[in-house]
């Protein structure tokens, strides 16, 4: 995603034996997914905009991926595949787009959401994008999706969920942290948090273990002495603010490790876990065409689901495995809807693994969403249906707003807050990246003040 010619941030952070003093930042964010890049941009913006803040803060940004985000997969047993990703720009690297305008309780969103719309010329998708089957459903109720995207670059490949926009479409320059020049920034790539202590050095209040995987064969001078160096691979840095921006899986599992070294007892952190959960229904519409354009281009809210027209590749592999005329069916004559729910906060976050059964709620409401799918694919000429199995890629509510947090997103411990979808308070069934970015807005608006 990012251009690196001629970028020297974060080359000069990738050899990190070369630190005789460890790196230390006013504001250190952990994680540079859709939050934390958003805190990181917001927080720069708004050094420059205003004089009367103190310009020479230094920020630093901390990620476990690289420049290429990569999907993570966690499942085990019966419960439901969790789906989440790492890497410069996380998840929001693959997203199709979404920007719905999300409620989150507890919190006044009104002045970011206007602030976001601005910035990132919000449009549903036009009508001459739809096939004419998702015209029809106009007709029936269904709207056209709000969508950061440039209708007048988008090529229609139908790929944005798999390898990113290669036409740049998305309005996510937001997320391209690595092309913005900022004085005394740095970027740290690689390098996964392995242990946070409370130090009050210097006014610089946690010191944070670091395991960079980039520095493998960075150090080949036996002599070197640098004591930062610990274990080859492990680094410290120190910060008198942190922001966890690790996302509903990460961000419980480091504020676990640091809450129980400091014996504080948070009975939700790590609990509450919703994803989510959403399945593709669909089958056979000859000529249908939704595989070769932008996913989720129209979709209908009905409260505790919404559908939403998409194409799926295990649907389609489905159909192809059942199918007795398998070879004479074609992606683009695939038709489906995304159901995604209201799912239970029933899950939890292990320090190795995930726990998020479905629940009889669960059941319940994708078996009322079905009955409402079918008859609407039906009339659309779809003799059998078919279904992928759940899964779900918004981890979310395991740092949750007024349980693990406060309002200001500040947790038990002093200056470290959190910001991403671990503290969206409840299910939400809707996709939250708009939301997200408008929580890292509202952040970093109140923490540029603090540090006046």
């Amino acid at each position: 995603m990012a251009n690196l010619k001629g970028n020297n941030m974060i080359c000069k952070t990738c050899d990190t034996t070369k630190y005789d003093i460890p790196p230390r930042y006013d504001v250190l964010i952990i994680g540079a997914g859709v939050s934390g890049s958003s805190v990181y941009k917001e927080l720069k913006k708004q050094l420059k905009s205003n004089k009367h803040n103190k310009n020479d803060l230094k920020i630093g940004i901390v990620e476990m991926g690289g420049l290429k985000p990569e999907y993570v997969i966690e499942k085990e047993g019966n419960n439901i595949e969790t789906i989440y990703a790492k890497g410069i720009g996380g998840a929001g690297s693959y997203f199709v787009g979404n920007a719905l305008e999300v409620n989150i309780k507890g919190l006044n969103l009104e002045k970011e959401y206007e602030e976001l719309k601005k910035e990132l010329n919000i449009s549903v998708v036009p009508e001459e994008c739809l096939s004419r089957y998702e015209v029809e459903l106009i007709n029936k109720g269904f709207k056209q999706t709000p969508k950061l995207v440039n209708f007048d670059k988008c090529i229609n490949c139908g790929l944005c969920a798999h390898k990113g926009c290669e036409a740049r479409a998305y309005f996510y320059e937001f997320l391209d942290i690595t092309n913005e020049d900022f004085k005394e920034s740095e970027i740290i790539l690689n390098s996964k948090v392995i242990d946070i202590s409370l130090k009050e050095q210097d006014n610089y209040k946690f010191e944070v273990i670091l395991e960079n995987e980039s520095n493998n064969n960075t150090n080949n001078n036996t002599n070197n002495t640098n004591n930062n160096n610990i274990n080859n691979n492990n680094f410290s840095i120190f910060a008198k603010n942190i922001v966890l921006c690790a996302g509903g899986v990460n961000s419980p599992r480091i504020l676990s490790k640091l809450y129980a070294k400091e014996n504080i007892n948070s009975q939700d952190l790590g609990k509450n876990l919703f994803i989510d959960s959403f399945v593709t229904v669909g089958g056979v519409l000859i000529d249908s065409n939704i595989n070769k354009e932008v996913p989720m281009a129209i979709y209908k809210d009905y409260g505790d689901y919404i559908l939403s027209s998409h194409y799926s590749e295990l649907l389609y592999n489905r159909i192809m495995e059942e199918s007795e005329n398998s070879m004479k069916i074609r992606k683009s004559d695939i038709f489906g809807f995304m159901i995604k729910i209201k799912d239970s906060e029933n899950g939890s976050i292990l320090e190795n693994s995930i726990s998020k059964p479905m629940s009889e709620k669960d059941v319940q409401i994708f078996m009322e969403a079905m009955a409402t799918a079918t008859p609407i694919l039906r009339d659309l000429g779809i003799n059998k249906i078919y279904s992928t199995i759940p899964r779900g890629s918004h981890p979310s509510g395991t740092c949750k707003l007024g349980k693990v947090v406060n309002n200001n997103f500040e947790s038990n411990i002093k200056n470290l807050y959190v910001c991403d979808a671990s503290i969206l308070p409840e299910s939400i069934g809707k996709p939250p990246i708009l939301a997200l970015m408008a929580i890292s807005k509202k952040l970093s608006e109140s923490l540029i003040k603090k540090l006046q």
